[in-house]
């Protein structure tokens, strides 16, 4: 998956049907058997949850997610803090995902959880630190990071 997806706002609001969470009965399943999940189902579930209840919050984007924003010929001015608007789920291969919107901007960035930073003021910033630190350090054994 790309460090970011960039969703055109549409008809349909800009939602997609493969950005939205799976549904509780596919939410943790995995198609390689042989490949150990990145993902602790009960602790994402808990992060997903909590981050959910806090929006909206402030994230900054990592150096290279704001590279990215900024080479696109949309338009629109990408800062370097942002609000996320919403958290979504992608299933262990795409992990916590969260939606940012520029104020002036017709798109949603979906950006991946591991390339944003949440201010330490933030009760859960802990918890996210060590989701970060652990999803990084799975991709990286497993030569996707």
């Amino acid at each position: 998956m790309e460090l970011l997806d960039v969703v055109r706002l549409g008809h349909n609001d800009g939602v997609r049907a493969d950005l939205l969470p799976a549904p509780p009965g596919l939410f943790w399943h995995r198609q390689d058997e042989g490949v150990p999940m990145l993902d602790d189902p009960e602790q994402t579930e808990r992060l997903l949850a909590a981050l959910k209840a806090a929006i909206p919050f402030e994230a900054g984007v990592s150096p290279e997610a704001l590279r990215q924003l900024r080479a696109r010929e949309s338009g629109s001015t990408w800062a370097a803090r942002q609000i996320v608007h919403e958290v979504s789920y992608l299933g262990d291969m795409g992990g916590i995902v969260c939606h940012l919107q520029a104020p002036e901007a017709q798109e949603v960035a979906v950006i991946s959880l591991t390339h944003l930073r949440v201010p330490s003021s933030l009760p859960l910033a802990a918890q996210v630190a060590r989701y970060q630190k652990h999803r990084i350090k799975k991709l990286r054994r497993q030569g996707g990071a």
